[in-house]
């Protein structure tokens, strides 16, 4: 309880008391709404950096399935420069065997 000198009127003390009244609501208010505030921005901040950490992720799944794609491609390509390769070598033998055929009968 405030005490307040005993010679003020109970108009006064009224005042005085409304007055301190007044001024813990302001305080409380201003707490809550600063506490408020703050968790908002903590939220914000987390999705920030929640999706931050999505992007990511999903631009390093972007790149490894572009590596692999490549990868994959460059192996076709080496297998059907492979296989261009060997039956070229055929052609060239058959070729070749109908040749030495030809010269010897």
């Amino acid at each position: 309880m405030i005490i307040l000198p005993v010679r003020t009127s109970i108009r006064q003390q009224c005042r005085y008391i409304t007055i301190i009244i007044i001024i813990i609501t302001i305080i409380i208010i201003t707490i809550i709404v600063i506490v408020i505030v703050i968790v908002i921005v903590i939220i914000i901040i987390v999705i920030i950096i929640i999706i931050i950490i999505i992007i990511i992720i999903i631009i390093i799944i972007i790149i490894i399935a572009v590596i692999i794609i490549i990868t994959v491609i460059i192996i076709i390509i080496i297998i059907i420069i492979i296989i261009i390769i060997i039956i070229i070598i055929i052609i060239i033998i058959i070729i070749m065997f109908c040749i030495w055929r030809s010269t010897f009968l």
